[in-house]
């Protein structure tokens, strides 16, 4: 089935962040957004007839290709998302893509794969995607600076997650094991 956005045709197979994207970056080119403009994620995905997810991606990326300024990304940002797995996923191939290591990024992506349905716990903690939307804004930055501190800014961010993760899926665990003690105490 094809989509309609903003009067072009596309099909499915194209990545619907990538639409969001081309789409939003265009809008900016061609003027219709005046700078200093403060974008909303929930109007932009109204506009082109998707979730905010994919708007949540395409802006980190027109953020890290400086079409957009830092302050028009955090505020939007929803409590929970299991989804926004795909748009951290999607980050950190993109940085192995710029930092030139195109066999990480294929790597990254296998990788991610088998362990989303994990991941995806990161981000049903309240307040981790505003954590990790700052975080990718953060090594974004030392890594246009040309700052050192890139390196250790993006494995903080790894550890932070996994630790988050880890503790998910704990009490996730023990909720699991209660329950069958629950179950037979009756």
């Amino acid at each position: 089935m094809d989509t309609v956005a903003d009067g072009a045709l596309y099909t499915r197979t194209e990545p619907v962040g990538d639409i969001a994207y081309r789409e939003i970056k265009s809008w900016i080119l061609r003027g219709a957004i005046p700078v200093g403009v403060r974008l909303r994620e929930e109007r932009i995905a109204e506009r082109l007839a998707v979730s905010r997810t994919p708007v949540r991606e395409a802006m980190l990326r027109l953020y890290g290709e400086r079409f957009l300024e830092r302050n028009v990304l955090v505020p939007d940002a929803p409590d929970t998302d299991p989804d926004f797995v795909l748009v951290d996923e999607d980050f950190h191939r993109r940085l192995a893509v710029a930092g030139g290591n195109r066999m990480l990024a294929d790597e990254l992506r296998r990788i991610a794969e088998r362990i989303r349905p994990v991941r995806s716990h990161d981000f049903v903690v309240p307040g981790r995607i505003e954590a990790t939307v700052a975080q990718h804004l953060a090594i974004l930055d030392a890594a246009l600076s040309g700052g050192i501190s890139a390196p250790q800014l993006l494995e903080q961010h790894i550890l932070e997650s996994q630790a988050v993760v880890e503790a998910a899926l704990g009490r996730a665990m023990e909720r699991m094991l209660t329950a069958g003690e629950d179950a037979l105490a009756w």
